[in-house]
């Protein structure tokens, strides 16, 4: 009986915690583009597997009058702490996308918010781009994420990384941005 009683307390527990897992991943969707936004003269498209049922990757996409703002992103670790952690990165970056900055200036102050607001050591590498939409003018900040990748009609393939660091990790780090156009 007490074996019965110990494997039905361990079902319920391991019940909970795919409640839980359920929960974030539905959260975690909620933080991603529910659909894509519609620029005239421009394909847009996205796709995402997350590592695992949850965790710290995200995509951002959003149009404004005349702009498209992209980030993609990954918080450091993996599972819930991390898509707990990027809940708190697209918060801000949403809220400082609103102020309209440049890219370097968004990615200099959500270094302070992060490092302000998170104690654990995580970081994020964050790139974001803002896209003039009717000239193909990018202007972007990499804050240690992978470089951009511009593959142009010619066949030559640019790498763009203009920025900085990683987001969130150390205080009073300086994040340049970057200028490219699309044809």
């Amino acid at each position: 009986q007490q074996e019965n009683a110990r494997l039905a307390t361990e079902e319920r527990r391991l019940r909970e915690l795919e409640r839980e897992l359920d929960a974030a991943r539905t959260i975690q969707h909620s933080l991603l583009p529910a659909s894509m936004p519609d620029v005239p003269g421009w394909e847009v498209a996205a796709a995402y597997e997350p590592a695992r049922q949850v965790g710290g990757d995200l995509y951002h996409l959003e149009k404004t009058d005349d702009s498209l703002h992209l980030a993609v992103a990954d918080v450091s670790g993996k599972g819930m702490p991390a898509c707990l952690y990027m809940v708190n990165v697209v918060t801000n970056m949403r809220a400082l996308a609103a102020q309209r900055l440049g890219p370097a200036d968004l990615m200099t102050r959500l270094n302070k918010l992060l490092l302000s607001t998170m104690t654990d050591g995580r970081f994020v590498t964050l790139f974001w781009a803002t896209v003039d939409t009717a000239s193909g003018r990018v202007s972007y900040c990499n804050g240690g994420h992978n470089p951009a990748l511009v593959l142009r009609v010619s066949g030559e393939i640019e790498w763009h990384n203009d920025g900085g660091t990683l987001v969130g990790l150390l205080p009073d780090i300086p994040f340049v941005g970057g200028e490219l156009t699309l044809e």
